[in-house]
């Protein structure tokens, strides 16, 4: 229970910081309200972050916290209304896949009616109590989780199609949408818009592990908790684990283990701590012989005859395997009943006599005494989906033969797939009928998992795999999957890391190669923390040969790295005449980002440089109104009653005011939709922004400017 409850290591204060994406506006948050990591980046605790009124996505790496967060928000809200002190959204929790052949209304009715049916609930919730608000100005708050869990990526697709037409339409007043998910690939989340903002869920800082360790520990009623939490964290620094624990749910696991066994090492890396764990589920949870005698009388199987109590009992004698034959199965993309899926394996043939309800309530008791399953949503579900993806991978490496075949299927690609690919970035020159190396696509932590159990049956081939990767067949893309899986605790060979360190470093040095391979090269390593990476990023940044946007991509990396040079750079090209417009407003708007003073004078600078075209000012001081700065209003202000700037830049700059609730906005709108001396166009678009605003002056000064128009675009006076 305690694993499956998100209250217990997600908490709530858990910092948020949005994601950086040059290309979407920045994450309307205060900077007054946040708190800064240290890091350079806009940090904020979670409940904050949710309590935006615009829909959000949260993204987290496997086990980063996203289900326990909704959770936590999801029990935290209904509490609130339960007390009698409601909020403006009443919160319900679906899966995405609920969300993939059924329209919103009747997931949620079948997802609520499956929770509750548990605690009693006799009758079915009708679609339509969720197609009407709950209250009067009250908002469905509908928590999606798992989109990544998905492998279809058309369902995927489908979803947020879905979704993005609910947040804009006539619904938007209805729902408000927050998205769990893992990061997704090729853009699938810019279906949702531009306007809802992403968050990324940061994992526990260094001196949070000993807190989460403490709580735990009283909660498993260790003696004297204090002290074994001490212990602990100096065990997790001298078994290299301490970065691994910083993740909310490898935190857990190796507490829960630590507290049942103290006086015995720690696991080794991320696979050995899903190995233990499920062990440790298995010895708690399923007690073969008394315990399934219980559980067979419970369920009432004797009355069927010895032959059903036999069979019976074979199911309990191989439990683990139907529940690794299961994960397989989810994982391949079997949607079925979990005691469907259980039930066609040979091990669990249903007895002759014994009806098909008795056999599957029978198989429901066991998979959930076992520990690794939950009853959710009318199913059995993994208590985690990496927990699934572990035993998948176990599943695919039975043995020495089958751990080749899997990693053969997921390493090895033919010529033909690197061809014009951006997954060939930094591989060299291809030779005749040379076979190419690269990471399966998007499914990281299974493959993770994969290396981890090949490994226990032949760790030389497992090497020898992991080295082509590192290596001109396989790439800067090869290279960084070593290095990130190496981040997470997966057993990479030292050989293999050591090779993909110096090949990215080579990439980044070569100055024959296009400046997108070397920048990204020097961030692989400077995301893992090694210093020569930084070095390196430093220098490409400061390279006036480099390509501009690629130069503030090295830049903003050293900022999310915490190395001071990082903000040093990005004012130098905020400050660099020659670079483009576009490059220097994005290095000032990385800079106030940061909370660093630089950016502020630079912005203005910005927006006061003659040189620069009206619409490019404009932007400079909306930068800095949108900033929470009051330069920025001076500024717009002062660019909306310049007349040496085109009209409809000044419209931009008033607009801007009015939007952000400033009196001096609709002042200026007005003068410039009355002053007859602009194009009528000019006029139109500042009285249109009035009207939309709301202000009583606007249809006036919109049918004024309409009939005050300098030319028609045909003649009155021809005979018909």
């Amino acid at each position: 229970k305690a694993f499956d409850d998100g209250r217990n290591w997600a908490l709530p204060g858990s910092p948020f910081a949005p994601a950086h994406t040059p290309a979407r506006p920045r994450v309307p948050l205060r900077p007054m309200e946040a708190a800064d990591g240290g890091d350079g980046a806009l940090k904020l605790p979670a409940e904050q972050a949710l309590k935006v009124d615009s829909p959000c996505v949260l993204l987290a790496g496997p086990g980063g916290g996203k289900s326990s967060l909704l959770r936590t928000v999801s029990a935290h809200g209904l509490d609130r209304w339960i007390a009698g002190a409601g909020h403006d959204t009443v919160p319900v929790m679906v899966s995405a896949a609920a969300l993939a052949d059924r329209p919103l209304a009747t997931a949620l009715a079948a997802a609520v009616t499956s929770e509750l049916a548990q605690y009693g609930l006799v009758e079915e919730l009708p679609p339509a109590f969720f197609a009407t608000p709950p209250r009067p100005d009250v908002t469905w708050l509908v928590l999606v989780d798992g989109l990544d869990e998905l492998g279809d990526p058309d369902a995927r697709r489908r979803i947020l199609r879905s979704l993005a037409v609910l947040m804009e339409g006539e619904h938007a007043e209805l729902y408000r949408f927050v998205l769990a998910t893992r990061p997704l690939p090729d853009g699938e989340l810019d279906r949702l818009g531009p306007q809802v903002p992403r968050y990324d869920l940061q994992p526990f800082g260094r001196e949070e592990i000993q807190q989460v360790a403490r709580g735990w520990f009283r909660a498993l009623e260790v003696p004297d908790a204090e002290r074994a939490a001490d212990a602990f964290t100096r065990e997790l620094v001298r078994s290299h684990l301490a970065e691994l624990a910083r993740i909310p749910l490898m935190i857990s696991m190796l507490c829960q283990l630590h507290g049942q066994a103290p006086g015995r090492p720690l696991p080794a890396g991320r696979g050995q701590i899903y190995r233990d764990f499920l062990s440790l589920l298995h010895r708690h949870q399923h007690v073969p012989a008394p315990g399934g005698a219980a559980e067979i009388d419970r369920t009432g199987l004797r009355r069927y005859g010895p032959a059903a109590v036999a069979q019976a009992e074979h199911v309990l004698d191989h439990l683990p395997d139907l529940i690794v034959h299961l994960a397989a199965e989810r994982h391949s993309g079997n949607r079925q009943p979990a005691t469907v899926i259980v039930a066609a394996h040979p091990e669990a043939r249903r007895p002759r006599r014994v009806p098909a309800f008795d056999w599957h309530e029978f198989l429901t008791a066991s998979l959930t005494r076992s520990g690794s399953l939950t009853a959710r949503a009318g199913d059995l579900e993994f208590l985690h989906q990496t927990l699934l993806e572990y035993l998948a991978a176990g599943h695919a490496n039975r043995d020495a033969e089958t751990a080749a075949k899997s990693l053969r299927e997921a390493f090895d690609r033919p010529r033909r797939y690197l061809y014009d690919s951006p997954d060939s970035a930094g591989i060299r020159p291809r030779l005749w009928l040379s076979r190419y190396w690269q990471p399966p696509p998007y499914k990281e932590s299974f493959a993770g998992f994969l290396i981890d159990t090949a490994a226990e049956h032949d760790p030389a081939l497992v090497e020898r795999c992991l080295t082509r990767l590192a290596s001109p067949r396989g790439g800067l893309n090869g290279c960084r999957f070593i290095l990130r899986q190496a981040r997470i605790g997966t057993a990479v060979p030292p050989a293999a890391v050591a090779a993909a360190m110096a090949y990215c470093a080579d990439l980044a040095a070569d100055r024959t190669l296009y400046s997108g391979v070397r920048v990204a090269a020097a961030q692989v390593l400077a995301t893992i923390g090694d210093a020569h990476g930084r070095d390196l990023c430093a220098s490409l940044a400061g390279d006036p040969d480099q390509v501009d946007h690629l130069r503030l991509r090295a830049a903003e990396t050293l900022i999310e790295v915490a190395d001071p040079r990082g903000l040093t750079l990005c004012a130098a090209l905020a400050a660099t005449g020659p670079l483009s417009y576009g490059i220097r407003l994005a290095a000032v708007a990385r800079l106030i980002e940061a909370g660093d003073a630089r950016g502020t004078r630079l912005c203005a600078t910005l927006a006061t440089d003659p040189a620069l075209g009206g619409l490019n000012r404009v932007e400079a001081a909306k930068t800095l109104l949108e900033a929470g700065h009051t330069e920025g209003a001076r500024l717009c202000a002062t660019l909306a009653a310049d007349p040496a700037l085109g009209g409809l830049n000044r419209v931009e700059a008033a607009k801007t005011l009015l939007e952000a609730g400033r009196t001096e906005g609709a002042r200026l709108c007005a003068a410039l939709a009355a002053d007859t001396a602009l194009h009528y166009l000019v006029r139109l678009a500042a009285a249109e922004a009035l009207r939309d605003a709301g202000d009583e002056r606007g249809p006036d000064l919109y049918e004024a400017a309409a009939n005050g128009r300098r030319f028609r675009w045909f003649r009155t006076d021809r005979p018909a």
